[in-house]
């Protein structure tokens, strides 16, 4: 998707100038290697893969799926120890689906000095479809009460980010305005 090729792109100019670069994140299974001196390291999801497809799911099945997706300290806790292995000068996250916003609190206890920078991709800390869209397809900017629980949920995790960067304006506004 966009996310990994902005990911890519990004790994592979700052290696170009120099700098020893990691990418940290979910796979099949457990791997890691060099790519053109850029460590790639594969942690195995340990989630829900083997549910049916999502217009077949039932409800239960839909809601434990999300809920690793927003909790999940076994994933958190291992890509946290893998990041403090490489002491990282600083750490950009791009997409935590399937880590969990756990990520954060755990880095920052491993490496307090280390400024955690988060590239936005959606807008998953204010909005659990990290779409911002209602079923009807319409803006959702007058949040139910199940997202403004959630967005209570993310925020306690997202006080650990050092700064945030941003596509475009209106995310940077829903997300400043909500944190």
């Amino acid at each position: 998707g966009g996310a990994e090729i902005f990911v890519q792109t990004i790994a592979e100019a700052f290696s170009k100038k120099g700098h020893d670069v990691g990418v940290f994140c979910l796979g099949v299974n457990e791997a890691q290697h060099v790519i053109d001196s850029i460590l790639i390291s594969r942690t195995k999801y340990n989630g829900f893969t083997w549910l049916p497809s999502r217009k077949t799911r039932n409800m239960f099945q839909k809601l434990t799926e999300h809920s690793l997706k927003t909790f999940n300290p076994y994933i958190a806790k291992k890509i946290a120890k893998k990041i403090y292995k490489f002491n990282p000068d600083v750490i950009n996250i791009h997409n935590i689906v399937g880590i969990s916003p756990l990520i954060y609190l755990m880095l920052k206890k491993l490496l307090p000095d280390t400024p955690i920078i988060e590239t936005l991709q959606d807008y998953w800390i204010v909005c659990p479809k990290n779409t911002l869209l209602r079923s009807s397809k319409k803006l959702c900017l007058n949040k139910p009460p199940i997202c403004k629980l959630y967005g209570i949920y993310t925020k306690h995790f997202a006080k650990n980010i050092t700064a945030f960067i941003s596509p475009s304006k209106f995310l940077a506004n829903i997300i400043s305005n909500d944190l």
